[in-house]
C-alpha cells in the first residue's frame, strides 16, 4: 500500500462524516428523517477512522503522522458530538425522552467548534497529503 492510500481512505471518511453532517443540517421541515440510520452511519464512520488512525502510524513518518493523529482525533471529536445532537433529535422526535432547545444551543455550539478545530488540523494536513501525492485536492472539509 502507497503511503498516501491511507489519506486517501481518511478523506473518503470525512466525505463521508460530511454527507450526514449535510443532511442532519439542510433537511427540510417537516421532513421525515431516519436517525436510527444517520446514527448508524456516524457509528460505521467513527469506527473505520479508530481503525485507520492505527494504520496511519505504519504508513507515515513520526511528524506526518503527529499531523494525521490530530486531524484524526479531531474529526473524531466531531461525529461524536454530532452523534449526541442526532441521537437527541431522536429521541425528541420519537418522544422516548427530552432534548430542549438550551440543550441543543449548548450541543450545537460544541459542535461547531470541534468542527473548526478539525478543519483547522485538516489544513496542516493537507501538506502532508500534497507531499505524498501531488495531486490537486488535499484533505476535504
Amino acid at each position: 500500500m502507497k503511503a498516501s492510500q491511507p489519506l486517501v481512505q481518511l478523506n473518503d471518511y470525512l466525505t463521508r462524516y460530511v454527507r450526514v453532517h449535510d443532511y442532519v443540517f439542510n433537511q427540510r421541515p417537516l421532513q421525515k428523517v431516519d436517525h436510527a440510520e444517520l446514527l448508524a452511519e456516524l457509528e460505521n464512520v467513527g469506527n473505520s477512522l479508530e481503525d485507520l488512525s492505527d494504520e496511519l502510524a505504519h504508513y507515515l513518518d513520526s511528524s506526518d503522522y503527529k499531523l494525521a493523529a490530530n486531524y484524526t482525533t479531531a474529526l473524531l471529536n466531531a461525529i461524536r458530538q454530532l452523534t449526541t445532537i442526532v441521537s437527541g433529535l431522536r429521541r425528541k422526535a420519537e418522544h422516548t425522552g427530552k432534548y430542549g432547545f438550551f440543550e441543543y444551543r449548548s450541543d450545537l455550539k460544541k459542535y461547531r467548534e470541534l468542527v473548526a478545530t478539525y478543519k483547522a488540523h485538516g489544513e496542516n494536513l493537507n501538506s502532508v497529503a500534497a507531499k505524498l501525492s501531488p495531486s490537486p485536492g488535499g484533505i476535504q472539509g
